[in-house]
């Protein structure tokens, strides 16, 4: 067994042989050439001899000191031997927590509460865009005579969905439509009188109705709000959902759908036209239209949460290609268009 002193002169390392012999081995400061912090509180202290020769002693806060002020602080040969440190394990356990926290705000929890919008009961997320859409509308002019056309216009195209389909038109500046969870379409008379013919009209319709299917509204939503909607979805509080949504409402103006759900709803748009013997390419002309106007309107709201990129465009342009289609005239639809246009001229 060895016994290390250290003092003013230098390191004594004392050993005794098998014989009984004592002996002594001494280091001068100046012949030191690392002081190396090592787990469970040791530090390694090598010279520079040859032989290389070590000491490894007991990391006292003496010893600690003393070798500081003779010029050889202690280091860590690695950021592992760091970590292994009781004050490295307790940041470790520290900058864990913050790492797990961060990817649950960030992750965990809006993919749980998007889960949770898809699988909803049909019936209380129809109850629930009733609300919502009260709340909206209770801030805006529904233009009657619009809104019973646009109706008559979306009843003769067959959305293949379960959802009771209402179409609102309010009056507005601003040029944007949107759907609410469960069925309710509204849509700016600005952007309804921009359109220049029935199947950019239904072009909109069956994109907003495909959002409409597959949820889109309610899981952006519920994305968006996750945070304050983690604790009513841990205990199934339906009541306290539905009062976030509501209270919520208006961020259905601005919802941003993700470039994935713009590109289903742009798919299933393709699909609902061209099912209904409509012209597929009104949802080409209809992003087009949108373009040319954003460059000249700066309230385009519309564009802004669901932009027109070229490649959109070109994506849809790809979904009509794929199919081997024939349009006939629909002369009812069209002649519902015309009535909507003499009422929006007046």
């Amino acid at each position: 067994m060895a016994e290390t002193d250290l003092n003013t002169d230098g390191i004594v390392v004392s050993y005794s042989t098998f014989d009984g012999e004592k002996k002594e081995i001494k280091f001068e400061y100046s012949s030191i050439n690392r002081v190396i912090r090592r787990p469970n509180d040791k530090l390694l202290i090598i010279f520079n001899t040859s032989p290389r020769q070590m000491v490894e002693v007991r990391a006292m806060s003496q010893v600690v000191t003393f070798l500081k002020m003779t010029g050889h602080t202690p280091e860590y040969n690695s950021p592992f031997d760091r970590l292994n440190t009781g004050t490295g394990k307790l940041v470790t356990i520290i900058g864990g927590i913050i790492a797990f926290v961060f990817c649950l705000y960030l992750w965990i929890i809006p993919f749980a509460a998007d889960l949770f919008a898809q699988n909803i009961p049909q019936s209380y997320e129809i109850s629930l865009g009733d609300k919502i859409y009260a709340q909206i509308v209770a801030n805006d002019t529904i233009d009657t005579l619009e809104t019973n056309i646009a109706n008559r216009f979306a009843k003769q195209i067959n959305f293949n969905t379960e959802y009771p389909i209402q179409i609102t038109v309010v009056h507005g500046k601003t040029i944007n439509a949107f759907a609410t969870p469960g069925g309710h379409i509204i849509i700016y008379d600005t952007l309804l009188n921009d359109l220049e013919n029935p199947d950019e009209f239904a072009a909109l319709l069956c994109h907003e109705v495909t959002h409409i299917k597959e949820r889109h509204s309610l899981r952006a939503i519920t994305s968006d709000l996750s945070r304050s909607l983690f604790l009513s979805i841990v205990f199934r509080d339906h009541n306290s959902i539905s009062s976030v949504l509501v209270s919520n409402a208006n961020m259905l103006n601005t919802l941003r759908y993700s470039r994935e759900m713009e590109k289903v709803a742009d798919k299933g748009a393709v699909n609902t036209l061209i099912n209904n013997n409509i012209d597929p390419d009104g949802i080409v002309q209809l992003l087009k239209l949108l373009k040319r106007e954003d460059k000249s309107n700066g309230d385009l709201t519309y564009l802004s949460t669901h932009p027109a990129t070229d490649q959109r465009i070109k994506d849809v342009e790809g979904f009509i290609d794929s199919y081997n289609i024939r349009i006939i005239q629909n002369k009812q639809h069209n002649d519902t268009w015309k009535d909507f246009k003499k009422t929006s001229k007046k």
